[in-house]
């Protein structure tokens, strides 16, 4: 591991599933009750669709069940990681 790879694990905010599917139905809802732009939509539908990738690969790695009763060590940081690419994913 590089030292400027161990700086951003670091300050990486670590996050929940539900915490960033929540951040993306509240933008969602605003699109359901007519309030954005086409151009808007489809760069919602872009972060959507990074977040359903990683939800895949994250249940490719952790098979359900895994990290119910308590969450696995890396789960937090993944997410956070995920959160990260959907903010900077194109918006208008």
């Amino acid at each position: 591991m590089q030292i400027t790879d161990r700086v951003i694990y670091e300050d990486l905010e670590w996050r929940t599933r539900s915490d960033v599917r929540s951040l993306l139905e509240v933008e969602l809802d605003g699109i359901q009750r007519g309030k954005s732009s086409l151009e808007f939509r489809k760069q919602l539908d872009i972060r959507v669709m990074v977040f359903n990738a990683a939800d895949i690969i994250f249940h490719f790695f952790f098979p359900p069940g895994d990290g119910k009763d308590k969450p696995l060590p890396t789960q937090q940081p993944f997410w956070g990681a995920v959160q990260s690419l959907v903010m900077v994913c194109p918006r208008p």
